[in-house]
């Protein structure tokens, strides 16, 4: 889950890409789950998906009671062509320019127009259930 939010791949290279996170740490090891453990854990999140949906909308709704017509969430990226940005980084596009640096933006748009700032997001994922605490550990402090 946590690979689709941040740098989106295909499954058989979740592993791969775990290599190059903090995950090897907090697991105390190098060894890292196999592409099977990783198939299973995300069957298991897919059976959560509906739970998880409703525990989020549910904490969007106790922050702000207007919130209730909906609200739409899009994830997309764009690459640039300048090198002073610190947050892009080579990857994969979807433009198909893997020589340029890009960034990952989320945006989440309520009727309302209210914008969900990190502090906000950060008092969201207070509020996640034990198995998805560690989310924000890995999420750069910055949340």
């Amino acid at each position: 889950m946590l690979n689709r939010c941040i740098e989106p791949l295909s499954k058989i290279h979740v592993v791969e890409w775990m290599q190059g996170t903090i995950l090897p740490a907090l697991f105390g090891s190098p060894n890292l789950p196999d592409d099977y453990a990783v198939y299973r854990e995300l069957d298991f999140l897919n059976r959560q998906e509906d739970a998880l949906q409703t525990h989020l909308y549910t904490q969007l709704k106790r922050l702000d009671p207007t919130v209730g017509e909906g609200f739409f969430y899009d994830i997309t990226s764009t690459y640039m062509e300048g090198s002073h940005c610190m947050i892009a980084k080579l990857g994969y596009s979807r433009d198909h320019r893997p020589d340029l640096e890009q960034i990952v933006i989320a945006l989440l748009i309520t009727p309302q127009v209210h914008h969900f700032t990190g502090k906000c997001l950060k008092e969201i994922l207070k509020t996640l259930p034990p198995y998805l605490v560690w989310l924000t550990i890995l999420n750069n402090d910055s949340v």
